[in-house]
């Protein structure tokens, strides 16, 4: 009845198994009451010009190009690719190097490069007008296009994710049998810890998938699952097949044998299983939905091996009884030496316990000390292979200098009832601007007073009220830097190279002594801090 009903349970959630990756998403959830968090909505609600996630472009001359007009070809290409892009529904603006916000985002070597501005939408919506943009670029033949950034890294980074969790599955198996065959020396008491192991991790996804339609999983949890899943599974069934064959070889039956496997190495299991239960229980303390969902599959996981272990496998082992070592690959049993070995070891260790018990700590503590100074960050791009399109795009950003294009960091400035559009606001706001372009680490900060073409001095004249500037040639930029209602200004500083913990925290630090220093109100966020938010939550 017992193994009836869990092969009712494998069969059923095999289908939603398959499906996990339905409900499975890269994008970290920042902390509802962190900077980054209300810095977003500030931005969404507020601006005129749309503010969501940020898509860079890259190209090179494709062989159509080189055959037919070089790079004039290309670079009409380029700008017909573009212009596609910027009439699509969802894409709040296109710029490229002619633009006039002064990005500074020419390339050296040839490329053509523009970032896509994604108006604020779902994630779905986000998903399908990365979709559009890319079929909008694929176009262009003469020009060969790669795109990263936001969404279109994120979707990545999924796809990568469950390829390299469907590998292991394939390659984990395997491999894991040929080890329980060398530990067993018979088939048949070497596939039962492997499909227990498959039991675990087909009826785990399923159940994350149904818990999928109340909450989103964070796209490594697949990972996780099948990681662990093979990993508990194996073990424990393989402390209970053990035991099992220790106590025939005492002279019992196959039931007594299974009972006092259950009562003895089952209750070890239960334990170690609700220990490490408990231990995975503190994720959810964090109050970041992309950590807590990794606690959640965890325990789900766990739970579900424990509970194959001590119902399916003694159930099972109780119908083979001898049968379990069938189809012998040696004639004498394995492990003879091995466990000489490990039982001289023990009793080395039981003659002087205090001092091994001593040295075990000190060697623990000694692995754990560089944990004191662990950095912790959002590795984006620049964790995944090189074969891989966003890790592509990033080193030619690097490469011009241009990485802080994906990782900006937000400055909102708040200048209360006189609005920026006042002389005094004008020349606070011009002054960090001018602060925050001078920090070490900053390529180019994108603000009110970002269009090079015109002098500062000019631009004050534009300023002197919202009507005017509102009318003027650099009503394109004050509609993305300057909110609707003239309140707030937006200074989003680009870094000149892509963010490392340590730099990423030292770049942030620079910019907020810079806003304290300038005695405006304001706030500091952006990619890069919701990430650091998410981490350190």
């Amino acid at each position: 009845l017992v193994l009836a009903a869990w092969f009712l349970a494998t069969l059923a959630a095999a289908p939603f198994a398959a499906r996990v990756g339905e409900v499975l998403t890269a994008e970290p959830t920042p902390p509802a009451d962190g900077v980054a968090r209300r810095v977003a909505e500030l931005l969404g609600d507020e601006f005129a010009q749309p503010q969501g996630d940020v898509l860079v472009a890259v190209a090179l001359p494709s062989g159509a190009a080189e055959g037919a007009g070089g790079q004039e070809a290309f670079s009409a290409a380029a700008s017909r690719a573009a212009a596609a892009v910027a009439a699509l529904p969802g894409v709040a603006f296109v710029q490229d190097q002619g633009d006039a916000s002064g990005l500074g985002i020419s390339s050296s070597d040839g490329r053509e490069l523009f970032v896509v501005g994604l108006e604020p939408q779902p994630q779905d919506e986000a998903r399908a007008t990365v979709a559009a943009v890319r079929e909008a670029l694929a176009s262009e033949p003469a020009a060969g296009f790669e795109l990263a950034g936001g969404v279109a890294t994120l979707m990545e980074v999924e796809e990568v994710s469950q390829r390299d969790a469907r590998r292991a599955e394939l390659y984990g198996l395997p491999l894991s049998l040929a080890i329980l065959l060398v530990a067993f020396g018979a088939v048949v008491a070497a596939g039962l810890p492997l499909l227990s192991a498959v039991t675990t991790v087909v009826v785990s996804s399923a159940l994350l998938y149904a818990l999928g339609q109340a909450m989103e999983f964070a796209v490594f949890t697949r990972t996780v699952v099948t990681m662990l899943g093979l990993a508990t599974g194996i073990d424990y069934a393989l402390l209970m097949v053990t035991r099992f064959r220790e106590e025939l070889s005492a002279g019992l039956g196959a039931r007594e044998a299974a009972e006092r496997t259950t009562r003895e190495a089952g209750r070890a299991v239960a334990f170690s299983g609700l220990t490490v239960v408990v231990a995975l229980l503190s994720l959810l303390v964090p109050p970041v939905g992309f950590i807590r969902s990794i606690g959640v599959a965890t325990t789900v996981v766990l739970v579900v091996a424990v509970l194959v272990a001590v119902t399916a496998v003694p159930a099972t082992l109780a119908l083979l009884g001898t049968n379990v070592n069938r189809l012998r690959l040696t004639r004498r049993e394995p492990g003879t030496r091995s466990r000489r070995f490990w039982r001289r070891q023990a009793e080395r260790i039981l003659r002087r316990p205090g001092f091994w018990a001593l040295f075990g700590t000190g060697v623990l503590v000694a692995l754990a000390l560089p944990a004191l100074r662990l950095q912790v960050g959002e590795p984006g791009a620049r964790g995944m292979s090189p074969e891989t399109e966003s890790r592509r795009v990033m080193e030619a950003l690097d490469d011009e200098g241009l990485a802080g294009l994906l990782a900006p960091f937000d400055v909102v400035v708040d200048l209360g009832d006189a609005g920026f559009f006042s002389p005094a606001s004008v020349r606070a706001v011009s002054l960090l601007d001018r602060e925050l372009a001078a920090l070490p680490g900053v390529r180019a900060v994108v603000s009110p007073f970002a269009l090079r073409s015109v002098p500062r001095l000019f631009l004050y004249q534009f300023y002197a009220s919202a009507e005017t500037a509102r009318g003027s040639e650099v009503a394109p930029l004050v509609e993305a830097t300057v909110s609707a209602s003239g309140r707030y200004a937006l200074l989003r500083v680009l870094p000149d190279a892509s963010l490392t913990p340590a730099s990423g925290e030292a770049l942030l630090a620079s910019v907020g002594a810079a806003l304290e220093a300038s005695g405006l109100s304001g706030a500091v966020g952006g990619r890069y801090v919701e990430h650091l938010e998410s981490a350190k939550a």
